[in-house]
């Protein structure tokens, strides 16, 4: 995943979501997308909750996998902690709002919407005024798919559940590797596929000149060959656990039970799969 990083835009999504099994701690995870649209998991923990000490450490282990790129940015729903430990991290890295979030607090704040969306800053969420290529990425739904993809695994036993996570992000790289190993457009499938539709419905248009301007169609034919490169190296397969040759210095190791409180009432639930990849298509269009 460290090196598979190098060959994508450099705009990293993060999101937690909390376990329902018997550790009750919380799932964060990093991801982008790849050059064919699929997405890409870069790093995953679990800690205790999303408080500012959990999130710092998850960047400063982020930090010292992956470094810092150019024109770097992460994107969240403005969790405070999130924000915190981007900006301790990675102060000189831009920390983007997800649009979708941001829709959902305007809709609650009738005639301060002005305000709120001038408060929390044009270059965050709008991407003409954005100082770095976000690319599509304007929201965190690539990490609430993640999410949603574990809804059952999250109630397992840690062991199991990140079993469970592995198994998932390997059979992702294992099929998005065959997809990119089989395709001979310029474009990805995904975006072929877009341009298609869209050169069906120009079609219907009439174009005309409107001035000195050169407009060029170019051919396909040419292989992708960042997408190949990203998904190169497999994961590496875990062994069994009876097979596990742990250091004595980790078997001695007394691991403390969490100091995480259930918060009062029931937890909210996240947003259904299908409506993130509803998102998702708007994104695309």
């Amino acid at each position: 995943m460290i090196r598979d990083f190098e060959f994508c835009r450099p705009v990293v999504v993060v999101d937690g979501a909390h376990l329902s099994g018997p550790y009750e701690g919380t799932f964060v995870s990093a991801s982008t997308l790849d050059g064919a649209g699929c997405i890409l998991p870069l790093a995953y923990g679990v800690v205790d909750s999303e408080n500012d000490n959990a999130l710092i450490c998850f960047f400063q282990k982020f930090r010292e996998e992956f470094g810092e790129r150019d024109n770097m940015c992460v994107v969240s729903d403005r969790n405070e902690s999130i924000i915190k430990g981007v900006s301790i991290v990675y102060p000189n890295v831009l920390h983007l709002a997800c649009i979708w979030h941001l829709w959902k607090n305007v809709a609650k704040v009738d005639q301060r919407v002005k305000e709120y969306l001038e408060e929390d800053g044009y270059e965050k969420w709008a991407r003409c005024h954005s100082p770095v290529n976000r690319g599509r990425m304007m929201t965190s739904n690539i990490a609430e798919c993640i999410n949603g993809c574990l809804v059952e695994a999250r109630k397992l036993p840690i062991l199991g559940f990140l079993e469970e996570v592995r198994i998932l992000f390997a059979a992702w790289n294992c099929k998005n590797n065959e997809i990119a190993s089989y395709t001979n457009t310029t474009l990805g499938r995904r975006f072929e596929e877009i341009l298609t539709h869209n050169g069906v419905k120009a079609l219907r248009m009439m174009v005309k000149p409107a001035g000195s301007y050169l407009y060029c169609v170019y051919d396909s034919g040419r292989r992708p060959q960042t997408i190949v490169k990203t998904y190169k190296l497999p994961i590496i397969l875990m062994p069994d656990k009876k097979d596990w040759n742990v250091p004595c210095f980790v078997d001695d190791e007394e691991v403390l039970p969490s100091k995480y409180r259930r918060p009062p009432g029931r937890p909210k639930k996240g947003r259904h799969i299908e409506d993130l990849l509803k998102g998702q298509k708007k994104e695309d269009i």
